[in-house]
């Protein structure tokens, strides 16, 4: 009898050698600093130990204060930092100050300073406005922006230009030593809906990937971006075949992710659904050797007293994901997470104690940029 341990093992070689990327972390830009390197081996290897935790502008809001120097809501409340820190800079494109929820892009690019001084990671997204219609945000819905972007001269010289800002700002996150400060940079994230320019109602699986392969492109060859990891995410999925119907191919993909928010009308199904989600995407990212991440989650105004270990917790236990990251605390009518004083306060401190949930004082102990 052939001994099934045996064949496993013999399958595993078989599928490292049908697809290389496999059990490597090479960055899709072979010129990335150091610093970037180690920080997607560090993706994988903090991932053996459990979760990091997330927060979206930690640093900037909360929910009675904003631009507060070293303030946090979660340190307050569990005397730690996040490891993770999320940022948008939507809006830079046009050249304007703030981004599209009024965040000082110069507030930003101190406090990505600050998070990564703190031994912390951070990760920008982009939600930019759309280039045939420059006036429209990202939550534009007008069909075929994609198509008339690449097939006319006018409107694709613009999105360069809009490229160029996003690289200059890029190349400038600079920490103290003058060392350009790694980032994972999550393009044309939610792909999954369609609520911005880029969704799947409003453009083909081959547009969308011939848009992010160009945008990766610009940024990695023509602009020399070397600071930065890229990510995929989409929003909830139902399949493996929806998950990966617009991934860009490995070549294009450091990091993996999907937004998978609670709320009322999928809460009763948000354990199930989130675990059959992140089930999915666990198992391509091993498959392709990258680190997979809830990249956005929550459950808006957190109705819920024991939101975090009772339906959070057994969601990432056991997942394999690198980090969770919880929307922003921005005022009392717009927040995702909990605050000193919320009824999940008490909730979230349980979960912060978990000894797999990381938060920034374990991670900084590892030392995620150095060897």
């Amino acid at each position: 009898m052939i001994n099934k341990r045996y064949i496993t093992v013999i399958l595993g070689i078989l599928l490292k050698m049908a697809n290389p990327a496999i059990g490597q972390e090479t960055p899709v830009n072979a010129s990335v600093t150091s610093e970037t390197r180690l920080l997607l081996q560090n993706l994988h290897d903090m991932a053996k130990n459990g979760t990091m935790f997330g927060h979206q502008d930690d640093l900037v809001n909360g929910i009675h204060w904003k631009y507060k120097k070293d303030s946090s809501d979660i340190r307050t409340l569990v005397g730690d930092y996040p490891a993770v820190f999320g940022w948008d800079i939507g809006k830079l494109e046009i050249n304007d100050r703030a981004n599209f929820e009024g965040v000082l892009l110069d507030e930003i690019a101190k406090n990505v300073k600050l998070a990564y001084e703190k031994g912390g990671i951070n990760t920008i997204s982009w939600l930019c406005y759309n280039p045939v219609s420059p006036t429209e945000t990202a939550k534009s819905t007008t069909d075929s922006t994609i198509h008339k972007l690449f097939s006319d001269a006018t409107n694709l010289k613009r999105y360069d230009q809009w490229l160029d800002r996003v690289a200059n700002y890029l190349k400038n996150l600079q920490a103290s030593d003058g060392q350009s400060i790694p980032v994972v940079l999550r393009l044309f994230h939610e792909n999954t809906g369609s609520w911005f320019w880029w969704g799947k109602k409003h453009c083909t699986p081959e547009e969308y990937i011939k848009l992010y392969r160009y945008t990766v492109d610009y940024l990695k060859d023509k602009k020399k971006v070397n600071n930065v990891l890229f990510a995929y995410c989409t929003d909830k999925f139902k399949s493996r075949r929806e998950f990966l119907e617009r991934y860009p191919g490995d070549d294009y993909v450091d990091v993996i992710g999907a937004d998978i928010y609670d709320g009322p009308k999928n809460h009763e199904t948000f354990i199930t659904d989130a675990t059959r989600m992140v089930t999915t995407m666990t198992e391509i990212a091993r498959e392709k050797g990258k680190p997979s991440a809830i990249m956005e989650t929550g459950y808006r105004q957190m109705p819920i007293q024991d939101w975090y270990t009772n339906f959070l917790y057994p969601v990432v236990r056991g997942s394999g994901l690198s980090y969770v990251m919880i929307w922003k605390n921005a005022r009392k009518s717009a927040f995702w997470g909990t605050y000193p004083g919320h009824i999940a306060a008490d909730d979230f401190v349980k979960f912060s104690q978990k000894p797999d949930i990381l938060f920034l004082s374990k991670i900084s102990r590892h030392g995620v940029y150095r060897k």
